[in-house]
């Protein structure tokens, strides 16, 4: 028997009475279905109750009212009436309402067993993926398990939208911070002025940033410029390297730093004047906040697993990956699966609260 099936057959948690409870409130008085606007036909246990209720919430927004008479004439034209005892059913879900006072307080528990059987329907489904997933490494099983929670979570948001004037108090709020000095709006910097002109101070938490040119243009060139300034200037830095070896990146580093030539340090030769610049190199690697991961076979499970990792251990400020395009993953194109990876390193920053950054390659022609 499959995990899903086994959690199926426990004791689920529900509570006819308050479903029913809530429907016959709502059978008598219809207009009270926008006090319950968190409420979802699928949050009611029995099938029945999930059909009136959709019925209702047709009715009214038809601006009728939705009493068991025009309940059962709408779940007769859907083709679903016989899936209800007749409209005795419907009566007796009027009989069984409680007071109009108590209709919220019911609609909440109606809502609360929901999550607490789509909690359970979840574990089920984390169980199989651990057990039934043949091929995935380790970092990908976890990352499907965390997307079955995360997933239950964005269902059960207690988010409403916001009414223009708060958001409005909210931001002007911000800018008396920020014009007070408590609040810094600029973001990170570059190291590169006319850059940070451009991006309004800098990246911004939250966003993804994609550098995009044509091959052997400088990509990496100034993701590294933007990476050293970075790390030594108070930020932590991730960055995942798909294409250069983490030594690689080290040297090009070295040379930035150091004022040094790359060619020299490939050779192994250094002049005086480059032994000399390895003693002011030393420093800044002493004081840079940066990590470096050069696993060429990174899938975006094993990023989002790294990073939530670094952040938690050692802080991370801003990621990068170089470069997006060689990120493994599923898609029955390259095309698909460039687009899977890109929305993902979105939310991965977005839920991080810091900026991401990679860039790609542009194709010949392109501009």
């Amino acid at each position: 028997m499959s995990a899903v099936a086994e959690v199926r057959h426990l004791d689920v948690a529900t509570d006819v009475r308050a479903e029913q409870s809530v429907l016959g409130i709502l059978l008598r008085n219809s207009e009270l279905i926008d006090e319950v606007n968190k409420l979802r036909a699928e949050h009611f246990f029995l099938p029945q109750h999930r059909l009136v209720y959709e019925a209702i919430e047709r009715i009214e927004f038809a601006k009728r009212r939705a009493d068991p008479i025009a309940v059962y004439d709408d779940l007769r034209s859907h083709g679903v009436a016989n899936k209800i005892d007749g409209r005795e059913f419907l009566f007796k879900l009027l009989q069984s309402a409680g007071s109009d006072r108590s209709l919220e307080t019911h609609a909440a528990i109606v809502r609360e067993r929901a999550l607490i059987r789509s909690i359970r329907l979840a574990a089920g489904r984390a169980h199989e993926i651990a057990t039934n997933s043949p091929g995935k490494s380790a970092a990908e099983v976890l990352e499907s398990v965390h997307n079955e929670f995360a997933t239950l979570s964005d269902n059960y948001s207690v988010r409403e939208p916001k009414p223009v004037y708060e958001i409005f108090k909210g931001y002007v709020e911000k800018l008396e911070r920020i014009h007070d000095g408590k609040e810094d709006c600029t973001g990170i910097p570059t190291g590169l002025d006319e850059l940070d002109a451009a991006l309004n101070g800098g990246f911004k938490n939250g966003k993804l940033y994609v550098i995009g040119a044509r091959p052997s243009m400088g990509k990496t060139a100034l993701a590294l410029r933007c990476v050293g300034h970075q790390s030594t200037s108070g930020y932590s830095v991730g960055m995942w390297s798909l294409e250069m070896p983490a030594e690689e990146l080290m040297q090009r580093l070295m040379a930035m730093w150091g004022n040094m030539d790359t060619a020299a340090l490939d050779r192994g030769r250094l002049t005086q004047d480059d032994w000399a610049g390895l003693v002011s190199v030393a420093s800044l690697v002493e004081q840079a906040k940066l990590h470096i991961d050069d696993d060429s076979g990174l899938t975006l499970a094993d990023l989002t697993h790294h990073a939530r990792s670094l952040k938690r251990k050692k802080g991370l400020d801003i990621l990068y990956v170089d470069y997006l395009q060689l990120m493994n993953g599923d898609g029955e194109s390259r095309n698909a699966i460039v687009g899977t990876i890109s929305r993902g390193l979105k939310r991965l920053a977005k839920s991080l609260n810091i900026p991401g950054t990679t860039d790609v390659p542009l194709p010949e022609g392109f501009c």
